[in-house]
């Protein structure tokens, strides 16, 4: 549909093209999703984007749980990741993501997230460009 570039104050068109997926196989829940995006830019042309995610949960037990997923991202335009320097890239991540029940109702999450680029997009603890990010999460839900 159409939006506003709040930074430049242009209208722009943006559709978007979203596939989800789950799958039940035993034990185990796989999932997976795919995008596919296209703005239309009055003042820069057209820009597409394409990205997928798969993954897996497994309960172990009544309290714990693990999910294991991986997402690949081209901005083959250099439109969505535009705040990093404008470059095209690919991005790809993997998480490791262990879940407990705390109580009924009550959940958490503690999510290790490994982030790679084909540029130079994150910068590391010395405040140097690297192409590759690691970060942590720790969730807690509760639900009545």
């Amino acid at each position: 549909g159409k939006e506003m570039d709040a930074d430049a104050g242009l209208p722009f068109t943006r559709t978007v093209f979203d596939a989800d997926l789950s799958y039940l196989a035993g034990a185990w829940i796989f999932g997976g999703e795919f995008n596919r995006g296209h703005v239309s830019l009055p003042a820069d042309g057209e820009a597409d984007w394409t990205a997928f995610l798969v993954m897996g949960h497994v309960d172990f037990n009544g309290w714990s749980g693990l999910t294991l997923r991986y997402d690949w991202f081209d901005d083959g335009d250099a439109w969505v990741f535009s705040t990093v320097g404008g470059e095209v890239q690919t991005r790809r991540s993997f998480t490791v993501a262990p879940t407990f029940v705390l109580d009924e109702g009550f959940g958490a999450l503690v999510e290790l997230r490994v982030d790679k680029s084909d540029q130079d997009a994150f910068v590391d603890g010395d405040g140097e460009p690297t192409d590759t990010a690691v970060s942590v999460a720790v969730e807690m839900t509760y639900s009545w």
